[in-house]
């Protein structure tokens, strides 16, 4: 998970904690091991922190920015064998702070997972 509660309250929201690199911790939850968990309004996304011990009315904004994101995540995790028992390749990188790359593989599902955890844009075109 990228929140839950108790980080949502004590430590920020995920788009305070995690900034540009948000929504790929999300992808990461979505293809590493295990069962991904989406915290209360991610898909709206919420903003606010809310309070832990006091009841807090989290608001939902209109349309849910991010519902089709994480709709598309889900359906990704569920159709693909890669992603629910496969095995893990972490791949080498230069740039190990930056970039985190590895590979999902089971039976003919395979699955390359390339995310820039980086403020810079990654992408270089060859002309």
């Amino acid at each position: 998970f990228t929140s839950n509660h108790d980080e949502n309250s004590w430590n920020g929201t995920e788009l305070e904690k995690y900034k540009h690199a948000a929504k790929a911790w999300a992808v990461f939850c979505f293809t590493w091991q295990g069962m991904p968990m989406i915290y209360s309004a991610q898909e709206s996304p919420n903003t606010k922190r809310l309070l832990f011990f006091d009841k807090d009315t989290i608001v939902w904004n209109a349309p849910l920015q991010l519902n089709d994101f994480y709709t598309r995540l889900a359906l990704l995790k569920e159709k693909n064998k890669a992603l629910q028992y496969g095995e893990t390749f972490i791949l080498p990188s230069n740039n190990d702070n930056q970039i985190m790359a590895y590979l999902r593989r089971k039976d003919e599902d395979v699955v390359l997972v390339l995310l820039n955890v980086s403020p810079d844009n990654r992408i270089k075109v060859a002309v």
